[in-house]
């Protein structure tokens, strides 16, 4: 009887760890799809705060599934834009 607790505290705690995971995320792109052959990642992440603030949050959550390119890109697009080398703001 001594274990029947332990396994309904697992019965309930369990349920409960689920809520707190993240939700499927959608299929990502690394740039806008409006983006050419000879344009920068970082230029094109840099002229979309919205998308970059998106961006830098996944690279934060889960780098490997972003991508170490992607993530260094939104890295560049912040510092250009903390520099104030890229216009939109």
């Amino acid at each position: 009887m001594r274990h029947l607790p332990s396994a309904a505290a697992l019965a309930i705690l369990l349920p409960l760890a689920a809520c707190g995971s993240e939700p499927a995320r959608e299929t990502r792109r690394s740039v806008p799809a409006e983006t050419g052959p000879s344009d920068d990642p970082a230029t094109v992440l840099a002229a979309d705060p919205e998308r970059l603030k998106t961006l830098r949050r996944e690279c934060r959550i889960d780098r490997e599934a972003v991508g170490t390119e992607t993530c260094e890109a939104a890295a560049r697009a912040t510092r250009m834009r903390f520099m104030g080398e890229v216009g939109g703001r």
